[in-house]
């Protein structure tokens, strides 16, 4: 399938740079220090190459992610192929991978949403999170939310802890039915049963899904042809509508 975004930037117009370009701040400790950095428009980006599918459900995820306040990564469109998350890092906050973060706090957290103990006060930042990322990654049936793609960040200034912005949105809208959804927090059984359980014990996550359902998947694809010039055919429009009305069966 072939998709062409007229307002796609040309690849000529991205500047490969270096990981000690001023203004750019890289953790030395990351596995992102192996990808190639560019520069566009005053911004740095990481580049990725993505099939016509995962590059729409990029933006699809960017789109979505706003209308709950959850922080993600700006995604742009190169060459049709092509799609750069903006480098999101900074000095004022320490970063890790959730198979990183201070055990303790993970396992008060899960224990939390389990609804096994309470919430401590400083976690709850992090756990509102969580149940925006849990919440957007339900409504597209994502099905790669993972310890590496999942970065939690804490500021030097006050020490509060939160999600980094979210990214990855391109394994979802899949054909095929998936029993479960799995991210580093929790195990959902998409059943009615136990997303009834899972929302009575954790109710932030209700009205983040409310305010997701009541957004056609079709008005996002809308939005990005009016941003990108980029016609999506019946086809493209169809598979995204069915897959929505299967995955809301059970929302």
């Amino acid at each position: 399938m072939e998709i062409i975004f007229n307002n796609a930037i040309d690849y000529n117009d991205l500047k490969k740079v270096s990981k000690l370009s001023p203004g750019l701040y890289i953790p030395n400790d990351r596995m992102h220090l192996k990808k190639d950095i560019y520069e566009y428009n005053g911004k740095y980006y990481y580049k990725k190459e993505s099939n016509s599918y995962e590059l729409i459900n990029e933006l699809i995820g960017s789109f979505y992610a706003k209308q709950i306040d959850l922080d993600a990564v700006d995604y742009k469109i190169v060459d049709d192929k092509y799609i750069i998350s903006e480098v999101f890092y900074d000095r004022l906050h320490r970063y890790k991978y959730t198979y990183e973060f201070d055990y303790g706090c993970m396992d008060k957290l899960k224990s939390a949403i389990r609804g096994d103990a309470k919430l401590p006060n400083n976690l709850y930042k992090l756990y509102d999170d969580v149940m925006k990322l849990t919440a957007l990654d339900l409504k597209m049936d994502q099905r790669d939310r993972n310890e590496q793609n999942v970065i939690i960040k804490k500021s030097i200034l006050n020490g509060k802890v939160s999600l980094a912005p979210a990214f990855d949105f391109g394994f979802s809208y899949c054909s095929n039915f998936n029993l479960y959804y799995v991210n580093p927090f929790v195990n959902i059984k998409k059943t009615d049963e136990d997303i009834h359980n899972f929302i009575s014990v954790n109710p932030n996550i209700k009205k983040y899904l409310d305010i997701l359902n009541n957004i056609p998947v079709n008005d996002v694809l809308d939005n990005i042809s009016h941003v990108y010039d980029v016609d999506f055919n019946y086809d493209i429009k169809k598979y995204y509508k069915t897959r929505e009305l299967v995955n809301n069966k059970i929302l």
